[in-house]
């Protein structure tokens, strides 16, 4: 009858340990930044790792736009964008990146349904995809 009550009050005192042990390392533990989320919508700058990643699991659409920094042909691809950004009820990151490193448009979408990279996509490829990996479907996506 001793052995029992010895292995039952190891035992006890091994739980007991181990949630002080974790309500310490609780404590002490660093608290992670929080990360900081735009307010605009339509950015001239690239997202890092760590918004991207919060975003998406705050199921946000996040589209990509590089571009070569001699372009004709972006303008109008660009302002159709931030016409959808704005229309996508308010689920869109749109992150206009011009860049010297590339020759051509280089779309990239991602969200929870997928990732998409598009080389020198038309417009309507572009709105098409979007279509595809946005989680909830806006009004353009409609077909009548």
């Amino acid at each position: 009858m001793k052995i029992n009550q010895l292995v039952a009050l190891i035992f006890v005192l091994l739980m007991a340990g181990s949630s002080v042990g974790a309500l310490i390392m609780n404590i002490l533990k660093p608290s992670n930044e929080q990360v900081q989320i735009p307010k605009e919508k339509i950015l001239n700058y690239k997202l890092s790792e760590q918004q991207r990643k919060y975003l998406l699991s705050q199921y946000f659409t996040l589209v990509e736009y590089s571009y070569p920094s001699v372009c004709f042909n972006c303008t109008n691809q660009m302002k159709k964008l931030e016409q959808l950004t704005q229309d996508s009820d308010n689920q869109i990151f749109l992150q206009e990146i011009p860049s010297d490193n590339v020759t051509q448009i280089v779309v990239t979408i991602a969200s929870l349904r997928g990732q998409e990279t598009l080389y020198d996509p038309t417009e309507q490829e572009i709105q098409d995809k979007l279509c595809e990996l946005l989680l909830t479907r806006p009004l353009f996506c409609v077909q009548i």
